[in-house]
């Protein structure tokens, strides 16, 4: 599992079929879980935090979906069903910068203290 692959997941108590999610931990930490930003067909272009994504042959999403930056979890990997897709770059930038945006990181975060 790595950065920017789109998963169906089939969680406990998370709804009743398989749903995509978008891998956004780094490829770095290796645990028993991932964390994912939801994903989802209802259309929020008007949400900030929300970044679309059209089908295509790459992701292997079947209509268009966005993914909401906001809605974030960790999942045990024993719920990842199979591997859909993948994001491209720029998709997965937009992710990054609503991530920054939600969490309000800032490049003092990086600096030494």
């Amino acid at each position: 599992m790595k950065l920017g692959d789109i998963y169906l997941l089939q969680g406990p108590g998370y709804g009743s079929k398989p749903r995509p999610v978008v891998i956004i931990q780094s490829d770095r930490y290796v645990y028993d879980s991932e964390v994912v930003c939801l994903l989802t067909s209802f259309n929020r272009s008007e949400d900030e935090l929300s970044v679309a994504i059209q089908p295509s042959p790459l992701n292997g999403l079947e209509k268009p979906s966005w993914a909401i930056c906001d809605k974030t979890i960790a999942f045990q990997k024993e719920y990842f069903d199979k591997k859909i897709g993948v994001l491209t770059s720029e998709e997965m930038h937009q992710i990054r910068k609503r991530l920054i945006r939600l969490f309000e990181i800032t490049e003092e975060d990086f600096s030494p203290e």
